[in-house]
């Protein structure tokens, strides 16, 4: 039996209150957004905590977990996703030193004031065994406030080319609007 502790995320929610956020050299410059819950960023598109016990039910590991990006493979919607930690022993001497990089499926639906992106359950194989970080379902739901200039203008985008069944195009917007937004 596999003995796991998962890192759980909490569903991010964005709240982008109005489109006059500050001065703008060019009407399309995005504007900054006035409030942001982001837990644990530092690098990719998404970080977050990453510590459990492996199978031996003894060791232990430490590290982070980061979504690098989404992209499109075999036709399906995936997220990359990154994992770098630290093996420990039982009397918490680093053994092994992990750096791992992973395919997961998503699905993505949004309108022009909406993006929930859902994703199958995050697995690193660590020293040959499966950890899961993540248990799988909503992954990340972004609300903005109703005309938020250039957020809406992205998400009506995305919307748009996910009805037309574009997945390229609606994978690039989604990256850019998570990177200006995160």
């Amino acid at each position: 039996m596999i003995t796991r502790t998962r890192s759980r995320l909490a569903l991010l929610a964005i709240a982008l209150l109005g489109s006059g956020c500050g001065e703008r050299s060019h009407p399309l410059s995005p504007p900054e957004p006035t409030a942001a819950v982001v837990p644990g960023r530092n690098e990719g598109l998404y970080s977050g905590p990453a510590s459990g016990t492996l199978q031996d039910g003894v060791s232990t590991y430490r590290g982070t977990f980061a979504l690098e990006r989404f992209a499109v493979q075999d036709g399906q919607l995936v997220g990359v996703f990154s994992l770098e930690a630290t093996v420990y022993d039982p009397a918490g001497t680093a053994v092994a030193t992990v750096s791992e990089q992973v395919t997961i499926a998503a699905t993505a639906s949004a309108t022009c004031e909406e993006l929930d992106l859902d994703i199958a359950p995050i697995r690193f194989p660590v020293l040959g065994q499966s950890i899961e970080i993540y248990e799988g379902g909503p992954f990340l739901n972004v609300t903005i406030a109703p005309g938020s200039g250039y957020y809406s203008t992205l998400l009506c985008q995305i919307a748009g080319q996910l009805e037309r069944g574009s997945l390229q195009p609606a994978t690039a917007l989604i990256n850019q609007f998570l990177s200006l937004t995160f």
